[in-house]
């Protein structure tokens, strides 16, 4: 399938496993077309703030890669490497 088509099949799914901090599922889900740029509509978090705040370096890495914006912000104007920092 085309990748709009991939991402949409996969809409939310990429976002849930970053806030659980799940490195192989996040892998398995950009590989099969997931949208790197999704992020949460309520609080503006991103896929890679999510995967960054569990030190999660090589989902974040292939979050990068797919294309995830590394200098969004969230809601209360915070970036993927604030949500890194306050993780330790």
């Amino acid at each position: 399938s085309s990748p709009p088509a991939a991402a949409a099949e996969h809409s939310g799914d990429l976002l849930r496993a970053c806030a659980m901090g799940d490195e192989p599922r996040i892998l398995a889900l950009l590989e099969a077309g997931a949208d790197a740029t999704d992020y949460d509509n309520a609080t503006g978090a991103s896929c890679l703030m999510l995967a960054a705040q569990h030190g999660s370096k090589g989902a974040v890495s292939a979050l990068l890669q797919a294309g995830a914006p590394w200098n969004g912000l969230d809601r209360r104007g915070r970036c993927a490497g604030e949500y890194a920092l306050d993780a330790g």
